[in-house]
């Protein structure tokens, strides 16, 4: 009776484990898998007749091999798809912060911001903001009224957003207070956010509890 290996087998098993080797290359990784298991099971369905030749573990192993390369593609996929449409930087006008935004510290406020995965190194979250009574064509008050104000409407956010007081977890208000440029155009806008005082960046969400932040002392 023959030995050979049956040749369905053994191209379910090259193909499959071809497919492992480019899983990163998706097309060519799904279609080698779907070759292999077609493959596999057709060495299977022909070795049912011929019990005594070899190939039902290669066909097997080349089936599961197919189906890993799958996968893994799918895996990959799915990660470099979520990278690309959920942390990809954006830019917005300040006063478009929106709560538990992550963002960089602009260099001026009349330019956009900076919005960036909380995941990500960054310098300030937002964790309210209110806008200023005075109207339209009134003066300029100052930033340090502008602070008064802040510190006065921000107050209960910092301790409601982070659970406790900002500076029992390390952090600081650091405002986005109008310009006097920005005032002029009709902006009344103040974003409430948190800051390291070293002025060192944050790196994961004052919301979760997943900074690296100090504890609560």
């Amino acid at each position: 009776m023959t030995r050979d290996w049956e040749p369905r087998a053994v191209a379910a098993l090259a193909m499959g484990g071809a497919g492992l080797l480019l899983f990163l290359v998706v097309l060519p990784a799904f279609l080698l898998g779907v070759s292999a298991l077609v493959a596999g099971a057709s060495a299977l369905l022909r070795l049912r007749g011929t019990p005594d030749r070899p190939g039902r573990v290669m066909a097997g192993a080349g089936m599961a091999a197919g189906v890993l390369s799958m996968v893994l593609a799918t895996v990959f996929v799915a990660v470099a798809t979520h990278s690309h449409h959920g942390f990809r930087p954006i830019t917005l006008p300040y006063a478009q912060l929106g709560l538990g935004d992550c963002y960089q510290r602009p260099a001026r406020l009349d330019r956009e911001v900076e919005v960036v995965s909380c995941g990500r190194a960054h310098d300030r979250q937002a964790v309210a903001a209110v806008d200023h009574p005075a109207p339209a064509g009134a003066r300029y008050p100052g930033r340090t009224a502008l602070q008064q104000f802040a510190d006065e409407h921000c107050g209960q956010a910092y301790a409601r957003f982070v659970d406790t007081p900002a500076e029992q977890v390390g952090l600081v208000a650091s405002d986005l207070l109008p310009t006097e440029g920005v005032w002029r155009h009709g902006s009344r806008h103040v974003v409430c956010a948190v800051a390291r005082p070293d002025g060192r960046r944050i790196t994961g969400s004052v919301t979760d509890n997943t900074t690296d932040l100090p504890p609560p002392s």
